[in-house]
């Protein structure tokens, strides 16, 4: 911009050149949510399909995770835009378009939407419900997109976001009730025990298109099957195994425990052997680090209660963690 706010600098009045890399943030932000809604319109081929009434009772956890998402991002915006915490409000909404839409929902209904009118419903009035409440901060790439993405004609329970005719700065805000803590801790673990076969998936070097047979433990296996199917496909898993796994299985940890992921090629020893002895060491690490952090008497006695239980509890998972890395590591060493 111009410091005197003319056309053209002067030698009074110089170009003020602005550096700040919150307008490449900005951009990148703006650029996510219409890449999002290019996504959205991609999958609503069926939208006139969809039943006129939805209970989300009845759906996946993922459509009631969403909504809930919205109904608790609703509650972080009204508090921040009362107390004039901006920072707060950026944050909130950065949360509910990039990291629950983006990174979680639309990855989760991918491959589901396309053949569930119901779901794709309950798709486009999440994206407009995130549109009425990003309006505020930037109306015009939201107007624009509001006015291209259809509107489901289905009520939807315990989801409230009424249809408007004009400019979207006039609409209702959505009402959702916010997220339930045990959906979102269900959801939470599925999305990290996805993450853990990805990571091996990706040191196996597998294509998209290989699958694998998964072998958890009994109640890894029970969260499996609460997730209806999302681990099975955001995983690459063909088949989920309470049996034994067969020789040649990479191991792996969730939670403390452990599992094993079964692969058509075979187990590299020598590369599985450096990964595992890897991993034994950062989880020592990470024990040693919460051993001496609770051992500082000023750190337990002056931290807030919240943050020391939470300290406890990660030091107690870092010990599971190890433990289950150690038997994987013995396993294959034998």
């Amino acid at each position: 911009g111009n410091a005197s706010g003319l056309a053209t600098p002067t030698e009074e009045s110089p170009l003020a050149r602005n550096t700040s890399n919150r307008f490449d943030t900005g951009r990148n932000f703006c650029t996510k949510l219409w890449n999002a809604a290019r996504f959205t319109m991609s999958r609503l081929d069926r939208l006139s399909e969809a039943p006129s009434s939805i209970d989300l009772k009845d759906r996946p956890p993922i459509d009631r995770w969403m909504v809930g998402r919205i109904g608790s991002a609703r509650v972080r915006i009204d508090l921040a835009i009362q107390e004039y915490r901006f920072a707060d409000l950026a944050d909130a909404l950065y949360d509910l378009l990039w990291r629950d839409f983006c990174d979680t929902y639309l990855e989760a209904v991918n491959r589901t939407a396309k053949d569930d009118p119901a779901q794709q419903c309950l798709l486009a009035e999440c994206l407009h419900a995130i549109l009425r409440l990003l309006h505020p901060v930037c109306p015009f790439v939201t107007e624009t997109i509001g006015n291209a993405i259809p509107r489901g004609a289905s009520i939807i329970s315990g989801f409230e976001l009424p249809h408007h005719e004009g400019p979207m700065a006039t609409a209702t805000a959505p009402a959702a009730d916010p997220l339930e803590e045990e959906l979102d801790h269900l959801i939470q673990r599925g999305m990290a025990l996805v993450d853990e076969i990805r990571r091996v998936r990706a040191e196996r070097q597998l294509k998209p298109r290989d699958e694998v047979v998964l072998h958890l433990d009994t109640e890894s296996n029970q969260l499996v099957l609460g997730l209806s199917g999302l681990v099975e496909r955001l995983g690459g898993v063909s088949h989920i195994s309470t049996d034994p796994p067969q020789p040649g299985s990479a191991p792996a940890t969730f939670e403390g425990r452990g599992l094993a992921i079964q692969t058509s090629g075979g187990l590299d020893a020598e590369a599985e052997l450096e990964r595992l002895q890897k991993a034994v060491d950062q989880a020592k690490r990470s024990v040693e680090g919460f051993e001496k952090r609770l051992a500082n008497r000023s750190y337990v006695d002056n931290a807030p209660e919240a943050v020391v239980a939470e300290t406890r509890k990660r030091f107690e998972d870092a010990q599971r963690d190890l433990a289950a890395a150690e038997v994987a590591l013995a396993a294959i060493q034998s």
